[in-house]
């Protein structure tokens, strides 16, 4: 049953897909929703308020730095 669910929610377009877990984002699991904002990011982005996403910029910007000083 899980993989009929994955082939149509597959079949979907972007719009679909972004209503569908609105509406069911408390089932999603944090693995799901993490791949979903990655492939979707600027869908998910018009709905974070700006301090929400100059803070991610800025965690993203401390954490390269940090790497470049270990070497990574």
């Amino acid at each position: 049953m899980a993989q009929n669910i994955d082939q149509a929610f597959r079949q979907l377009g972007r719009t679909e897909k972004a209503r569908f877990i609105e509406k069911n984002l408390e089932y999603a699991s944090e693995q799901a929703i993490a791949e979903f904002v990655d492939t979707y990011f600027l869908g998910v982005a018009r709905h974070l308020p700006v301090e929400t996403l100059e803070a991610m910029l800025h965690s993203k910007e401390d954490q390269n730095k940090s790497n470049e000083a270990t070497g990574n």
